[in-house]
């Protein structure tokens, strides 16, 4: 008799100890990912703005998750090579979160800022 995959998830209550609230996280191919492991590794990047969006939908049949990071002004120069950052920002994700994303980066200014708590996750999963 065969067994097909089980996939358990850690349940994570909004009360439980630690960094966490189950309310922040999503479910990205099955992998936990919390925007605030996110935020950290975003904040260890030096040319990138606190600022940040997670997009993420599901058009292709699979969950895809794009960040949209802001560039610092100082960022860019005559020898800023976007392409090669992009790429090192989406592996120092990776790293983190175990799951690959895509980053899109953005103008200085180029995300919207909001007052009190800011809401970095858009989902447009169906």
């Amino acid at each position: 008799r065969g067994y097909g995959a089980l996939q358990v998830r850690p349940h994570v209550c909004k009360d439980a100890e630690g960094p966490f609230a189950l309310d922040d996280m999503l479910i990205i191919r099955g992998t936990n990912v919390f925007p605030s492991q996110v935020e950290d590794v975003l904040s260890g990047i030096d040319g990138v703005t606190p600022h940040y969006r997670i997009v993420v939908d599901n058009e292709t049949g699979l969950d895809r998750m794009v960040v949209h990071v802001e560039l610092k002004p100082e960022a860019f120069s005559d020898s800023f090579e976007k392409d090669k950052f992009r790429k090192h920002i989406e592996k120092e994700l990776k790293n983190v979160l175990l799951v690959a994303s895509k980053v899109k980066l953005v103008e200085p200014g180029g995300i919207e800022r909001s007052f009190g708590k800011t809401k970095h996750v858009q989902d447009l999963r169906k």
